[in-house]
């Protein structure tokens, strides 16, 4: 709200402090008193344009300042625009004779487009001879969101992220509609997409490949480890084998208090062959293929080369075969 008005050398008015209270204001006065000149000196303050005529007769300049209570919309505005922030919002505009004008907010030096778009949040003026706010579409859409609440902010950030992302794609394809093409750029473009899709990467998982790829390439060492795995654990003098003959021996001790310990081992000896056997099991599983070795070879090298000329990532080619 306007909490004080100061006037000076403006129209008719000498010089003349008004101070508002909270609630309603209300100015008489018979016709020519001067309440449309208090008006129109508010206007000067919200950006309006300044006119010679506002200087009184006599007066080098006219002078307008007023105080305004600000908040959080104001103080952001302010603050990016390097402007020093207050509880309060003290405007100021000086109109010289010749009608050139100078514009203060917070005592620093202002431009007009700054002044409107700050006092636009705070100021309104309602007159058969004003467009006033109501009218103004963008105002409208202000109103609704302030109706909607919080609960759809995240929504409508998400709706105007998409929908700017929707408009610079159709810019790019209204560019590329009305570029005229030589033969040889559309068919560079043309063996560039031919290059690009012959890997069906929106469908292609990079970290099961490079997995399978690694199988494949470690195969033959992998299976020697088994097999040097299998060796000391279930041939005739293999870990196993030594251990069931060692419960054997076991058995036959008329010892209460060590078959429990006897007990303890037996169950560990058969916990560790179904360990032994989900190992093999799983081994077995995989297979070496020459042919699918050379067909996940060739993804590999061709997927690299991709890399090297679209994008380090997938989603980067992907994104240069959209452009």
């Amino acid at each position: 709200m306007i909490e004080s008005l100061y006037i000076e050398n403006f129209a008719i008015i000498d010089q003349v402090q008004i101070d508002f209270q909270s609630g309603m204001t209300v100015l008489t006065g018979e016709t020519g008193a001067g309440k449309s000149i208090i008006i129109d000196a508010i206007g000067q303050l919200i950006g309006q344009r300044s006119q010679p005529s506002f200087v009184k007769n006599g007066a080098d300049y006219a002078f307008i300042e007023g105080v305004f209570s600000s908040n959080k919309e104001i103080d952001k505005i302010l603050l990016d625009n390097n402007f020093p922030i207050d509880e309060h919002l003290v405007i100021s505009k000086k109109i010289n004779h010749d009608g050139k004008s100078a514009i203060k907010i917070n005592y620093r030096n202002s431009s007009q487009l700054l002044l409107k778009k700050i006092m636009s949040q705070i100021v309104d003026i309602h007159s058969q001879f004003e467009t006033h706010q109501l009218f103004n579409e963008s105002y409208h859409l202000k109103l609704l969101d302030n109706f909607i609440g919080n609960e759809l902010i995240d929504l409508k950030k998400e709706y105007l992220t998409l929908y700017q992302t929707y408009k610079n794609l159709n810019q790019k394809y209204l560019s590329l509609t009305k570029e005229e093409l030589t033969d040889e750029q559309l068919d560079f473009y043309l063996a560039q997409l031919e290059e690009i899709e012959e890997l069906d990467l929106e469908n292609f998982d990079e970290e099961e490949f490079l997995k399978e790829r690694n199988n494949l390439l470690n195969y033959e060492k992998n299976s020697q480890h088994i097999k040097n795995y299998k060796a000391l654990m279930d041939s005739s003098k293999g870990i196993m084998d030594l251990f069931k003959q060692s419960l054997n021996e076991l058995s036959y001790l008329e010892i209460d208090d060590i078959k429990h310990n006897y007990d303890q081992l037996y169950d560990l000896y058969y916990t560790v062959d179904g360990i032994n056997q989900d190992i093999y099991d799983q081994f077995s599983q995989s297979y070496f293929s020459e042919e699918r070795y050379n067909e996940v070879q060739d993804t590999f090298f061709k997927l690299n080369k991709l890399k090297r000329k679209y994008g380090q990532t997938i989603d980067a080619i992907i994104d240069f075969k959209i452009v």
